[in-house]
């Protein structure tokens, strides 16, 4: 009868490991992580208020003695977007395109301008005047390519960013954007080959680290995903878009690793750094979820069930326990069973919720990419 006890008893014990082991793990299968995605945010000024004054003075006084020469005016409108003053870009680079209307720079000038202002169309055909002008002006090619990337349409992307790459071999972001318009052509090989181009050229390029981790943990390869995610971290330079987003992908990585504090730690900085990050919410939810079982369930079921197979095998009853002692017995196996009931629920919930948003993503993610060839005359 004894033995019988006993290994009913150590039945339920390894139930409870084997419910340990697989929950968690589940659990972080219904993670998410971060897409790639093209950073169209305007850049940081450079100069502060006194040296961008200073330079806006010089350029005016060098136009004053010049006012016929184009490259001036591009000066001054590289002046304003040092300074940030991205609208007042636009005139400059006008002047310079009338004084030099046969010279490309003017409109690969006023090109980055509307780009950074985010009038996408303007930029457009002012790249397309610039490559008409100049077969090799290589920034037109470039913003041409992150316009047709952000419009989806990363075949001719590509081929942009190919001649970007034969004009200027050492530009690092030129292979980075590649590499982006690779992964989302589902050539995942590809995309690895040229972030690791990205971070040859620029050993500190954090978008770049933060793209190969996502690549590396699409790959099962979570040690070095974790790795590129902390250089990411490293090298963001206080961008908070960038650091969230390496914390997301680290926490993943120690999330599938079953490293389940490491990873509710990240998502928490993640979300900290830019609170607008939704997929980091499901993220904390299930990294919260599998804390629970395994430091807080886990041990309460197990103290429990070890100690009702302690009072069958050596016949103690609740008669010969005093009155506390019983009173904490009872109060412990309620705990147990309603934090049970609770992180059953929640889990249910997540799971149902997270898969939800992973089927809509993997359904975007598997629509393929329409072949288009790029115009004969751009």
């Amino acid at each position: 009868m004894k033995n019988s006890k006993i290994a009913f008893t150590w039945r339920k014990l390894a139930t409870l490991f084997l419910v340990a082991c697989i929950l968690p793990a589940a659990l972080a299968t219904a993670a998410v992580p971060f897409t790639l995605e093209l950073n169209t945010t305007l850049p940081s000024p450079c100069l502060d208020e006194q040296e961008y004054e200073e330079a806006i003075a010089a350029c005016i006084h060098a136009i004053a003695q010049e006012p016929k020469n184009a490259g001036l005016y591009s000066q001054l409108a590289l002046v304003h977007l040092q300074g940030g003053r991205f609208e007042e870009a636009i005139a400059p680079c006008t002047k310079a395109i009338e004084l030099a209307p046969e010279f490309s720079t003017g409109y690969s000038s006023r090109a980055a301008v509307y780009f950074v202002n985010h009038e996408y169309d303007d930029a457009m055909t002012d790249c397309n005047a610039a490559i008409e002008l100049d077969s090799e002006a290589d920034a037109a090619y470039y913003f041409r390519a992150m316009i047709y990337f952000l419009r989806g349409e990363y075949v001719l992307a590509r081929n942009d960013l190919n001649e970007v790459i034969k004009l200027t071999p050492e530009f690092a972001n030129g292979y980075h954007l590649r590499g982006q318009t690779y992964f989302f052509l589902g050539e995942h090989d590809l995309a690895l080959e040229d972030f690791n181009t990205t971070i040859t050229r620029d050993s500190k390029h954090a978008n770049a680290y933060n793209h190969r981790a996502f690549i590396r943990f699409l790959a099962k390869r979570y040690k070095e995903t974790i790795a590129d995610a902390t250089l990411a971290i490293k090298y963001s330079n206080g961008d908070d878009k960038i650091r969230a987003m390496a914390y997301n992908n680290r926490g993943l990585a120690f999330l599938y690793q079953y490293e389940f504090k490491s990873s509710l730690d990240d998502f928490d900085e993640a979300l900290k750094l830019d609170p607008t990050i939704s997929i980091a919410y499901g993220n904390r939810r299930i990294a919260s979820i599998a804390v629970l079982i395994l430091h807080v369930i886990l041990p309460g079921v197990i103290v429990v069930v070890a100690g009702t197979a302690a009072c069958k095998i050596f016949g103690v009853t609740l008669a010969t326990i005093p009155a506390v002692w019983r009173f904490l017995w009872r109060k412990a196996k309620s705990i147990a069973r309603a934090a049970w009931r609770t992180a059953k629920s929640a889990t249910r919930a997540i799971i149902a919720r997270t898969w939800r948003g992973i089927t809509a993503l993997r359904r975007r993610r598997t629509q393929p990419a329409q072949e288009q060839e790029p115009p004969d005359n751009p």
